[in-house]
């Protein structure tokens, strides 16, 4: 056991062959594990952000009763005014 490690003391000159070299691309690949990991985090962020149908909701629970239906339906043309006031009168509002 003492002559291998003899043997390896002598093969190791004790400095690594790749120089100085090694602590730039250590250096290299630390600062791309954190552009790596704040990408991650900004993606989440912004994913999280943008889940919704781009409409903003005070209240995510809230729930349209049917004449807010009916009015927001009215306001994008997909109903005529006859048949918002139809359904106003309907629902009783």
């Amino acid at each position: 056991m003492d002559a291998l490690i003899g043997l390896l003391a002598d093969c190791s000159d004790g400095v690594s062959h790749w120089g100085t070299g090694g602590w730039i691309w250590m250096g290299l690949m630390m600062l791309a594990g954190v552009v790596l990991i704040v990408a991650l985090v900004y993606a989440l962020i912004k994913g999280f952000q943008s889940s919704g149908t781009g409409t903003y909701h005070a209240a995510p629970w809230h729930r349209e009763t049917p004449l807010e239906i009916a009015q927001r339906r009215y306001a994008a043309g997909e109903i005529t005014a006859e048949e918002f006031e139809r359904i106003r009168k309907d629902l009783g509002g």
